[in-house]
Formats: structure tokens, C-alpha cells, sequence
């Protein structure tokens, strides 16, 4: 187990001190000259640093005072030893630390970066759920931001998943199939979040790419696609189908199915948001609903 070098410091005086009082009080018979204490202890220090400068000479026919010698000898090295070795460790760990902090900081910087780029394509996504919103809804409430977590509850899932894609809105110029309008705002969505994922997807964390990828993919983003090829289908059989006599009703379990996907795309979308109010500074990501009437497509058309 590796010690601080505080340790093998104390340890290496605590051997000096122990190895003087064993020349002082066992073998002060056995040199050249009877030893005083600060004699004992300083020819402990020379034993113990191996510098051994001859001024006080042990007798050699005391064999156990020269075994305690080369003791102490064997033991300050190896006491040295693991004080050198613990000093460069600790050096050692303060390098890999900093460089832990500067690969952290550098992670962050990039993260920091790669939400921020993020936040407008997200922003995207939730400017045509707001339009799912609007579209689907009865009253006219006027504008309000909110919290997409606050948001996206059961009834909201309810509520855009009823959406008919085959009804029309009109502009101010022109009329609009609700799937052609999703499945050319999706394709928006996907395209911008495709280039983020090509540009960061070395910067970001696997599992938010996943996460995204997962998103980017997603069966709720197809709903559109699959309402149109259903229209082309019905529209060979039928020059100007009507809805809905002229097209087959989703059953309960369909209806169920979209409901979950609706569900699991807003929960990774809800993730993501997190993230980026995480590593960005700006405002909370908010959804902005406009219920205005006075603003086209109307509140509602969806129902038509």
C-alpha cells in the first residue's frame, strides 16, 4: 500500500531516534569512546544516510553491534526507497490529475458547444409539435411559452396523436395537406439533426448519441410519410377521396400503438432538452404555443 511521503519521512527519523537510544543505552561500551547521546544520534544519522565518516568506530569483535549497524543500514535505504518512490507517485498522480482536469474541461467546452448547436434543432422539433398543438386543439388561448416537461402530458399525447393528416388547411394563397406540411417540417428536422450528428458526434457522450439517433429515426416522425403513401394509394382507387368515408379507420390497438410512440419520442425529446438547459446558458428550452385564429393555419383545422 502506498504511503504519503509524510509517512516514510516520519518513519525514517522515528529509525534515526529508535537506533540512537540502542548505541546509547546497549552499546555504549562497544566503540572506540564511550558515546554521549548527541554522540549516539549523530552517529545514527551517518549510519542511516550509508555516509559513514569513520569518526566513531564501532569495535569489530561485537558481532550483534555490527549486525544492528548493517540493520539500520538496510533499513534507512530501503526506508529512502519508499519515500522517493512514494514522492514520485505523488507527482505521478498530480500529473494524471491535471491532465484528468484538462481532458474534463476540454469534454465540457465541447459539450458546452455541441448543446448549443443543438438547442435551434431541437427548437425546430418543438415549433412543429407546437403546430401538432395548435392544429389539434378547440379553445384559442392566445401565445404562451411553457415547460416542455410541464407539457407533455397524457392528454397532450391524446390530444396531437388524434390529428387527421388527411384534412386540409388553407393560407392566405393556398391549401395544404396536414401530412404534406409534417412530412416537410420532419424531413427539416431530421436533415438539420443529421448535420449536428455529423459534425459532434465525436464531442457528445454515446448515450446521447444513441439518444439522438434514436430520435432522428423515429417511428413518430414517420407518421406523416405513411399517412401520405396511404393517400396515393387511395387517391389511384379514387380521384378525390373524401375524408373519412374514403379511408379504412385506425382500431383500438393501432390507436394504442401511436399513442406509446408518441409517448417514447417525447421522453427522449425531454431528455435531450434537459441536457442542453445542463451545459447551455441561455434561457430554458420552452415551448411556444400560439393558439391565435387570427393566424394560419387556425386553431383547430386538424378536425376539419
Amino acid at each position: 500500500m502506498n504511503k504519503k511521503p509524510s509517512f516514510y519521512g516520519v518513519m525514517y527519523f522515528i529509525n534515526i531516534a529508535i537506533f540512537s537510544g540502542v548505541y546509547f543505552f546497549l552499546f555504549n561500551d562497544s566503540f572506540s569512546q564511550p558515546l554521549s547521546y548527541p554522540v549516539s544520534l549523530y552517529f545514527s544519522v551517518v549510519t542511516a544516510t550509508t555516509l559513514g565518516f569513520g569518526d566513531v568506530i564501532p569495535s569489530l569483535d561485537k558481532d550483534f553491534l555490527l549486525l544492528t549497524i548493517s540493520f539500520e543500514v538496510v533499513l534507512g535505504v530501503v526506508i529512502i526507497g519508499l519515500f522517493l518512490n512514494s514522492i514520485s507517485q505523488k507527482l505521478s498522480d498530480q500529473k494524471d490529475h491535471q491532465v484528468k482536469l484538462e481532458r474534463i474541461q476540454e469534454t465540457e467546452q465541447w459539450m458546452s458547444q455541441a448543446m448549443g448547436m443543438l438547442r435551434p434543432v431541437i427548437e425546430l422539433e418543438l415549433r412543429t409539435l407546437s403546430q401538432y398543438y395548435k392544429f389539434t386543439s378547440l379553445e384559442e388561448k392566445g401565445k404562451f411559452d411553457v415547460s416542455p416537461e410541464i407539457h407533455f402530458t397524457n392528454e397532450y399525447y391524446k390530444q396531437i396523436v388524434s390529428i387527421n393528416y388527411f384534412a386540409k388547411f388553407h393560407y392566405a394563397n393556398g391549401s395544404e395537406f396536414m401530412f404534406a406540411y409534417f412530412f416537410r417540417e420532419n424531413e427539416r428536422f431530421q436533415d438539420k439533426l443529421e448535420k449536428f450528428l455529423y459534425k459532434y458526434a465525436h464531442a457528445i457522450p454515446m448515450e446521447t448519441l444513441v439518444r439522438l439517433n434514436r430520435i432522428q429515426d423515429h417511428h413518430f416522425l414517420q407518421f406523416p410519410t405513411m399517412a401520405k403513401q396511404m393517400h396515393l394509394i387511395i387517391k389511384q382507387q379514387k380521384s378525390f377521396p373524401e375524408w373519412p368515408k374514403d379511408y379504412p379507420m385506425q382500431s383500438d390497438g393501432m390507436k394504442e400503438m401511436n399513442l406509446t410512440t408518441c409517448e417514447n419520442f417525447h421522453s427522449l425529446l425531454l431528455e435531450t432538452i434537459k441536457e442542453i438547459d445542463t451545459y447551455t446558458s441561455d434561457e430554458p428550452v420552452l415551448l411556444k404555443i400560439d393558439l391565435s385564429n387570427n393566424i394560419l393555419p387556425g386553431v383547430g383545422c386538424a378536425r376539419q
